[in-house]
């Protein structure tokens, strides 16, 4: 055995939280593992068992650190969407006219613009009114909007938003202010002039906070994160669940808008494509394997993807969603530019099915879930981490 594999072997003996070993997912579809040690500049370096590497930045689609934990949404306090795609769980927000504090647990509170500020959300609430709210973040609007419930249904005032407290939210409609009891209060929506653009890398950390970040460093004090919308936050090397560098490298699926999308039920029970998450609202599982991205797709459905020159590649994990139960049996295929390039029969037995498929100069990608002998029973077709690659 090589000094370097007995150094690589024993650095793991010792290793905490802080130390585990990575598994960094390569632009040339590849994967490499490792302690990372450092990153700097435009390179990341990494204790491998063949020695120190180190790899370009421009070169890496993601780095999994860890398993993320995160809360159920009937756990969350409070949300915060931020420009660039952030997505923050805290305990506490309050105000001034400039700038936001939040209460993150046990951590020294932070401070951040209010500009950078999409919108609050105030937990406990549904899968679904999650999603409502994030779209609501990302699209432009002139004025502030308060979410309030009132009578038991929900009103949307239109206003200014003024200082957040802890029981209490100023808000201005037609010059009067008045102050908002903060548990009537279901969301704010802030006024912006511009739709969010996603930022370069993406963190996430184990429990879900999402940071959108300009810049990375990782060294013996910690992590540096540097981004518009938050400044300059250092965090926990144990917080770190997931580097994200494939803003401009990567789509997946369930960001795209379909062209076409056709679903022919087999009774009367509709099943429209479900975007990272099963059916069931929970996350997407394929045999022992859990994935944060990703599409779920029910038979019969046919899908459409307009496909742009620069993307070379589609990838993704294929099998019955765990949730399916052990009867469904289903056909799956891959058509490019309307030739099938691949077909898979997908049942509860099949094992996850790596699928990479050469898209370059294609126009349309096709997918279809068709019936199994058992009409459409627990026919749920999931396409993990279902991703183009330029």
């Amino acid at each position: 055995m090589s000094m370097t594999l007995i150094a690589f072997l024993v650095s793991f003996s010792f290793a905490g939280e802080e130390d585990r070993p990575s598994t960094m997912e390569l632009v040339d579809g590849s994967t490499k593992k490792g302690v990372i040690t450092q990153i700097s500049g435009e390179k990341i370096t990494l204790l491998t068992p063949e020695g120190s590497a180190e790899v370009p930045i421009d070169q890496i689609i993601a780095i999994d650190v860890a398993t993320p934990r995160p809360l159920a949404p009937a756990q969350w306090k409070i949300a915060l969407s931020l420009d660039g795609g952030g997505l923050l769980l805290v305990d506490n927000v309050t105000s001034d006219d400039r700038n936001i504090e939040l209460a993150l647990g046990d951590r020294q509170p932070m401070t951040i613009p209010i500009a950078s500020v999409r919108g609050i959300l105030f937990g406990p609430v549904s899968p679904a009114f999650i999603d409502e709210w994030k779209k609501k973040c990302e699209q432009p609007r002139s004025k502030d909007v308060l979410l309030a419930d009132k009578g038991g249904e929900q009103a949307e005032l239109e206003g200014t938003i003024g200082k957040l407290s802890g029981e209490r939210i100023s808000f201005t409609v037609d010059g009067e202010s008045v102050d908002v009891r903060r548990e009537r209060v279901r969301a704010l929506y802030f006024a912006s002039a511009h739709v969010p653009v996603k930022s370069s890398i993406t963190v996430l950390e184990v429990n879900g906070n999402l940071w959108p970040v300009q810049k990375i460093e990782w060294n013996n004090l910690g992590v540096t994160l540097t981004g518009e919308s938050i400044g300059s936050q250092l965090r926990q090397k144990s917080d770190i669940a997931r580097i994200d560098f494939s803003a401009d490298r990567v789509i997946y699926l369930s960001d795209m808008d379909p062209e076409n999308e056709e679903h022919i039920p087999y009774l009367d029970t509709t099943w429209p494509i479900a975007r990272d998450r099963n059916f069931s609202n929970g996350p997407i599982r394929i045999g022992g394997q859990s994935f944060r991205k990703g599409i779920v797709i029910h038979s019969k459905t046919t899908v459409s993807y307009p496909l742009h020159s620069s993307y070379r590649r589609l990838q993704l994990t294929a099998g019955l969603e765990r949730d399916a139960g052990p009867l469904g049996k289903a056909v799956l295929q891959f058509l490019v530019d309307e030739k099938l390039v691949k077909e898979l029969v997908i049942t509860a037995e099949s094992a996850p099915t790596d699928v990479t498929i050469d898209v370059s100069r294609a126009r349309h990608l096709t997918i279809v879930v068709d019936y199994g002998p058992l009409a459409d029973l627990g026919d749920h077709v999931a396409l993990g981490n279902a991703r183009l690659l330029k």
